[in-house]
């Protein structure tokens, strides 16, 4: 998570594909085979400014930035959809790093808190604008609004501003 909404934590507004630690790798496979899991698992961890992980929670079900999985190369539901079809899978953990995905209203909503909230200096306001109009980045696929698929970014639009503006 790059971003979140609020920005001292909550759903991620933008995410990044990166190469995750050895350490989490190991205490999430540790603690899904003790339990003797078998299927979805999301593990989430904080890192600590040391490099620290500190787990979070465990949810069987898959996570929120799920599209930044199947934009980085793995479709998870695909998968799921393979084992259960009872098709056999060739391991892998392949993927692209450095694969960005924001969720552009999410980011609106994050920059408005920022801008509501006194303890935000006037220059780290103006930085977070700046970093919000960067549309066009090397690596980011967008959430919802994709040119291959209008409609969803259409229907959000419409509830945003139905939610949003409308009612002010």
């Amino acid at each position: 998570r790059l971003k979140e909404k609020p920005p001292q934590g909550g759903v991620s507004v933008l995410s990044e594909s990166v190469e995750p630690s050895p350490a989490m790798i190991k205490s999430a496979t540790t603690l899904l085979d003790h339990v003797k899991w078998n299927g979805v698992a999301m593990v989430e961890f904080k890192v600590a400014a040391d490099g620290t992980p500190y787990l979070m929670e465990i949810n069987a079900r898959f996570w929120g930035s799920l599209q930044l999985a199947i934009d980085a190369g793995v479709d998870f539901p695909y998968l799921l959809y393979q084992v259960y079809a009872g098709e056999q899978l060739a391991p892998s953990d392949v993927y692209k790093k450095g694969v960005k995905l924001r969720w552009l209203f999410g980011d609106l909503d994050r920059l408005i808190i920022i801008f509501k909230n006194p303890d935000f200096t006037l220059r780290a306001k103006l930085k977070e604008l700046i970093n919000f109009c960067k549309f066009v980045q090397p690596g980011m696929r967008y959430e919802i609004n994709r040119l291959n698929d209008i409609r969803p970014f259409i229907f959000e639009l419409a509830q945003y501003i139905k939610t949003n503006v409308l009612r002010i």
